[in-house]
């Protein structure tokens, strides 16, 4: 939905998708990171049911804060 998203995450270069689904007749909020570490990159991809609310804001965090070119 919409256009990607691009921006600095401890010195990663990072574009990002954000979207919605249904599974099982639950919404479902759907995340994709394209995440450029210079010769290379990684694809980050979560989903979380719109019922879970916040429960999981700290563990994304968490795992952003740690993500560090090497």
């Amino acid at each position: 939905e919409g256009e990607p998203s691009q921006y600095k995450l401890n010195d990663l270069a990072i574009e990002g998708l954000q979207g919605t689904g249904t599974m099982d007749g639950e919404s479902w909020g759907i995340d994709v990171m394209l995440i450029y570490t210079g010769d290379g990159g990684c694809i980050c991809i979560s989903a979380v049911a719109d019922s879970a609310g916040n429960t999981y804001d700290k563990t994304f965090e968490d795992i952003a804060a740690s993500l560090h070119k090497i």
